[in-house]
């Protein structure tokens, strides 16, 4: 049976897979299941996580929330509930997540096993949510693992790409319900970056989206809502997943436009970016409807971690890079922050940082593009995001995440047949 993951590039063409009614059926036919094993979530992962011509294991009848305390801000959810279908269950139990990307597709086990995050100082990543995981063993060993387990086994477990088990329920440290209220404006990108500092310790959450081609950034601020925002604008629901909005008909137009003209890809950025200056959206309403954004235009994806310090940095030398090699781009690069925190494979680990993302239109290969970004990335000491495409190999992660080494042996001794390795994942996890 054929799988390929959201953007289209990952395809896995002769899999098994298996969608588990619930954890017990899961439980029971993981020992003869077809090797490699392989969980998925939404395939919103671009690295090639979950190819396999083994089995598929389909996580998604795994959804709803089993239990939740506003009292303690404690939440136990199946691990194969999506985002979008986790906030408004939250809510009406009086709870948020903390913090969110602007995208919600993904599961719940998926945006933790790849470290999925948003932006704000102090803020982690959604796997530093969690206080509790429930995983089935490559042998159909049912495994509870929480701040009580040995050998800091939470920390390696919170993220951990499918290689230990297959998740089933997670337990979450969740906000009292919140409302927030979202601005975005246009600024010049010299003084946007030279106030950075400013801007990102005044906002609950700050991030930019910088068209490569144009010296203009979004600059785009989340803040809890006060009497200051009664006259903002509520906000409407959400569209459908995978329902074409307007603004993305309009991005697959212009990409489609610089993908056979890449000369006019500057004054069409110039062009999009004039529309939006001298405006300011501005908008209020219940945070799990403020942090995602509707966004279904296909694209690949890089993201790197660099240390805090010389994020504005390595963002100015990742655009120049982009420009002086002329590669044809609509997508803006986004810039946010992320709190370091002690999770074996986070890029975040041990560190603040911040995260720089580079986009490519889904129709275009994302090689020209992400080859010129990624040296420079690297050279900033950057770790990369595992849901998003990168080139590093075994040695160079060892070398930059100081828990790398004791994951793989973790993962040796959990799954010694290597049942959850496919190629790929070997040649990076394989001790």
């Amino acid at each position: 049976m054929s799988w390929q993951n959201w953007s289209g590039k990952q395809v896995a063409r002769d899999a098994t897979i298996f969608t588990p009614r619930d954890s017990t059926a899961l439980t029971r036919d993981m020992p003869n299941l077809k090797t490699p094993l392989r969980p998925v979530g939404s395939g919103h992962s671009f690295t090639p996580l979950i190819p396999t011509d083994g089995t598929i294991i389909d996580i998604s009848k795994l959804s709803g929330v089993i239990s939740a305390d506003a009292a303690s801000g404690l939440a136990t959810v199946q691990a194969g509930t999506q985002l979008r279908t986790l906030g408004p269950q939250l809510r009406d139990r009086g709870l948020n997540l903390p913090n969110q990307g602007d995208i919600d597709h993904q599961t719940l086990a998926g945006a933790i096993g790849t470290g999925t995050h948003g932006t704000g100082r102090g803020h982690g990543s959604l796997s530093t949510f969690v206080q509790g995981i429930t995983l089935i063993t490559a042998t159909g060993e049912v495994m509870r693992i929480d701040a009580d387990s040995p050998d800091d086994m939470l920390n390696a477990a919170r993220l951990n790409l499918g290689l230990l088990g297959v998740m089933t329920e997670v337990t979450l440290c969740c906000d009292t319900a919140f409302d927030l209220a979202e601005e975005s404006r246009v600024m010049r990108a010299d003084e946007a970056l030279e106030q950075w500092d400013e801007i990102a310790s005044a906002h609950r959450h700050a991030e930019l989206f910088w068209f490569p081609y144009d010296n203009r950034v979004i600059l785009k601020t989340l803040d809890l809502v006060t009497d200051t925002h009664a006259d903002w604008p509520e906000a409407q629901p959400l569209p459908a997943i995978d329902t074409q909005t307007g603004e993305d008909v309009m991005f697959e137009a212009a990409a489609t436009t610089i993908r056979f003209f890449p000369s006019v890809k500057q004054s069409i950025q110039s062009a999009l970016m004039d529309n939006l200056a001298g405006a300011v959206e501005r908008r209020r309403g219940p945070a799990q409807l403020i942090y995602p954004s509707p966004r279904n235009a296909r694209f690949n994806e890089m993201e790197y971690a660099v240390p805090a310090a010389i994020g504005v940095a390595t963002l100015k030398e990742t655009i120049a890079a982009i420009r002086k090699a002329d590669v044809p781009v609509l997508w803006p690069l986004e810039f946010r922050t992320l709190n370091g925190d002690g999770i074996w494979l986070s890029p975040a680990y041990g560190r603040d940082c911040t995260t720089i993302s580079i986009h490519q239109y889904g129709p275009v290969k994302p090689e020209p593009l992400f080859n010129v970004a990624e040296p420079v990335l690297q050279d900033a000491d950057g770790r990369p995001h595992w849901g998003k495409l990168h080139t590093m190999k075994q040695a160079d992660l060892s070398a930059r995440l100081p828990k790398f080494n004791e994951f793989c042996t973790l993962r040796d001794r959990l799954d010694p047949e290597g049942r959850f390795l496919s190629p790929y994942l070997r040649d990076l996890f394989a001790a």
